[in-house]
């Protein structure tokens, strides 16, 4: 009796491992991050700069512009802050440039 006891509750730990990655591979980074925690790394196309991030349920929207001539790529981080501390998430948002910006001769104006 207690090895089926025992033989039982491995079976079921089995399962309830299983059915725990297997909802954890269902979903997309995007929900992963906004529902469970953890960090997630957005690489902009070049050349671009952020203007503004957003959620939007469980997606993640940014608007970006084209980069001027004085432009210089940073790195932002949004931090999702619970009321309880536990579940938060991070996104860490990267810009850069694709092409080196040319040199100004001396003389020339800067726009």
């Amino acid at each position: 009796m207690r090895i089926h006891i025992t033989i039982w509750a491995a079976f079921l730990a089995m399962i309830g491992a299983l059915l725990i990655l297997g909802l954890g591979q269902g979903c997309t980074e995007n929900e992963r991050v906004r529902a469970s925690g953890g960090t997630m790394v957005v690489e902009l196309p070049c050349d671009t700069k952020l203007v503004n991030a957003s959620w939007k349920d469980m997606e993640f929207w940014y608007l970006i512009k084209p980069f001027t001539a004085l432009d210089v790529p940073e790195k932002y981080t949004y931090i999702s802050k619970s009321p309880y501390g536990i579940l938060e998430g991070t996104v860490n948002i990267i810009e850069s440039r694709c092409h080196q910006r040319p040199r100004l001769r001396s003389g020339e104006d800067h726009l």
